[in-house]
């Protein structure tokens, strides 16, 4: 079945016109979403991966505590914390349309991320798992930037958005 529909009166073509332009460009919201996310990682750094990540080797902690006294889990240098929670010249956000690249130039992050069979050395210690490592919380937060985006374009367009059951947007 297929459905088309002529509009005539300009306004109301005018306000899908301008609707349907915005559906195409996402990028009003990848400053919040980049924000969303770096809180997320500080949080999934603080609680060890909501304690998913397994512990340190016994003697890679004996050694780590001699080199980097006191950092905890992943943050032996902080290089690669700093890189997707803070912002620095490692950092990875570029956005288009579409698309928002959110990550790290770090190139051993790979092995913490990565779902590849393991060696026994490295144990994966995902940060981006948020669907299936991550709280509640930090799931409803990642969402928020994407409910303000919705209202906005909504807004924008002249319409409205309700609040309708556990998948609300507004």
């Amino acid at each position: 079945m297929e459905l088309a529909l002529d509009i005539h009166d300009r306004e109301l073509r005018a306000t899908v016109e301008r609707f349907e332009k915005a559906l195409n460009d996402w990028s009003g919201a990848w400053g919040e979403v980049a924000e969303a996310v770096r809180t997320a990682v500080r949080r999934r750094f603080e609680s060890a991966g909501g304690g998913t990540w397994p512990p340190l080797s016994p003697r890679y902690a004996a050694r780590k505590a001699r080199r980097h006294p006191g950092q905890p889990l992943m943050r032996a240098t902080d290089r690669l914390f700093e890189s997707l929670a803070g912002g620095s010249p490692e950092s990875v956000v570029e956005g288009s349309p579409r698309r928002l690249a959110f990550g790290t130039a770090v190139p051993y992050a790979v092995y913490g991320e990565s779902e590849a069979p393991r060696s026994g050395r490295v144990p994966r210690r995902a940060i981006f798992d948020f669907a299936r490592d991550g709280s509640e919380e930090e799931r409803e937060a990642l969402a928020q930037p994407w409910r303000a985006w919705a209202r906005r374009l909504a807004s924008h367009s002249g319409w409205s958005l309700a609040a309708r059951g556990p998948d609300r947007v507004g």
